[in-house]
């Protein structure tokens, strides 16, 4: 069993080009598979509460961090060379259709669809045409939309997982639901995939999630939680995602059989050992 670890830099980066590549790095040499970004244009935000006088983080409002972390189309592409010189695969959100075409040109064959938009069926349609494979995100978002959700990416007939997500920055560990997670999985059965998108600190709910079944993991992901941001605070440190690739790896290899009958090294063990120290029969 495969299971792919997804390091969402998102906008830690904080509009720093340098800082993102560090993550890069850090997110490629420590077992992530992906090193995820996000694709908004700021121009496309109406007027509201992120226009406000009140200072988010080290910007002068949110509108103000909204405009200076996006990626222009150029560091786009500065950013997927990086990734091929650290040998991990390039991701990032989709946030408006505009967007579909241009990130579409970029060499992906898979993309990812963040909660707020797991209703946004034209969008979903749009990028089911131009990828092979799309990931989606399930936060904010009731059963009845998700079974909905589901079927319409089965009618598709595009490859997808869908990510358990609880809309919680950080979100507690009483909070992770694992059984909406199994009820989701029971929903997509074989016809897709399972994950989480997870919010909580540290990486217990990753590896509950693990043998629970996800084959997805996504988790926030910084080089120094110290970093002025949003997210930075709740995000895993190099060390954290080493843990979960390391689980990863390790669970992986646990094997499954069929039969409760003793395999025959023990059977040959058996034989040798039984009654050893006399007749106990």
């Amino acid at each position: 069993m495969s299971i792919k670890i997804i390091a969402e830099i998102g906008a830690n980066h904080n509009g720093e080009m340098n800082l993102a590549k560090e993550m890069i790095w850090a997110a490629a040499e420590n077992g992530a598979d992906y090193a995820k970004f996000q694709s908004w244009q700021a121009s496309k935000i109406p007027l509201g509460p992120w226009d406000t006088d009140e200072p988010f983080f080290q910007f002068k409002n949110k509108r103000d961090f909204y405009e200076s972390a996006q990626l222009t189309n150029e560091q786009h592409y500065l950013l997927i060379e990086e990734c091929k010189k650290a040998n991990i695969n390039f991701l990032t959100t989709c946030f408006d259709r505009e967007r579909v075409d241009f990130l579409s040109d970029l060499g992906m064959d898979t993309i990812k669809v963040a909660s707020c938009d797991s209703t946004s069926k034209t969008m979903i349609t749009e990028l089911s045409e131009r990828f092979d494979n799309l990931i989606v995100s399930t936060g904010m978002t009731s059963f009845e939309e998700i079974k909905e959700l589901n079927n319409h990416l089965v009618q598709l007939g595009t490859s997808f997982t869908l990510l358990h997500c609880i809309a919680m920055y950080p979100t507690p560990l009483e909070k992770v639901n694992p059984d909406r997670f199994n009820r989701i999985k029971s929903i997509v059965g074989n016809k897709g995939s399972v994950g989480i998108s997870d919010h909580s600190l540290g990486t217990t709910w990753p590896i509950m999630a693990v043998m629970a079944g996800a084959t997805c993991i996504e988790k926030h992901f910084t080089i120094d939680t110290k970093i002025s941001g949003p997210d930075n605070h709740m995000s895993i440190t190099p060390d954290e995602l080493l843990t979960i690739r390391t689980f990863c790896n390790e669970y992986s290899k646990v094997g499954t059989k069929a039969s409760i009958d003793p395999y025959r090294e023990e059977i040959d063990l058996r034989k040798i050992i039984q009654n050893r120290f006399g007749d106990n029969s």
